[in-house]
């Protein structure tokens, strides 16, 4: 498990981990992705070694993901802000990144804290930033896949046209 073991940043993509164990594990480069968020006891705790105050559900930058840079304590007063200013966390998103090969084990790429409050919009943009990401080292992104949550499902019905007929189907 040590050789797997590439911290990043919340709201940052760990693609160092990704390609080791696609490479170590002799994987294709091809993966599906997965998000979903699971609820977590909302505390707030300061990290001496990162000098970051973590529970915060951060503003969502153009992407689809908080900026984590948002929660480094300059001073107190910038802590002040922060308890002002951003809700506590209730959940963790989590994005996976399943290996398309038989016995492959999903990679954890993504995570982050979140108060759950972020639109079909926002998906879009986090999955389209992943999967760009993701293409510029070499790795495509086949598919995507939710627990049906109606703003993953609506991205889904938008960039992966779900719930429309092919005009080569009839359908009576």
């Amino acid at each position: 498990m040590k050789d797997y073991d590439f911290p990043v940043n919340e709201g940052e993509v760990n693609i160092r981990l990704l390609v080791q164990v696609l490479r170590q594990q002799n994987l294709p480069f091809r993966v599906a992705l997965a998000e979903d968020a699971t609820s977590v006891v909302a505390i707030r705790e300061y990290d001496s070694t990162s000098n970051r105050i973590f529970g915060f559900s951060l503003p969502l930058s153009s992407n689809g993901l908080p900026d984590f840079r948002l929660s480094k304590a300059l001073n107190a007063e910038n802590i002040v802000d922060m308890f002002c200013n951003y809700q506590r966390a209730s959940s963790i998103m989590v994005i996976m990144a399943q290996p398309l090969a038989i016995n492959a084990e999903p990679v954890r790429i993504c995570y982050f804290a979140t108060n759950n409050k972020f639109t079909a919009s926002d998906v879009e943009n986090r999955i389209a930033y992943v999967t760009s990401e993701l293409k510029r080292n070499g790795i495509w992104v086949d598919t995507y896949s939710a627990d049906g949550d109606p703003r993953e499902l609506k991205m889904m019905r938008h960039t992966l046209s779900l719930g429309t007929c092919p005009t080569s189907i009839r359908i009576r």
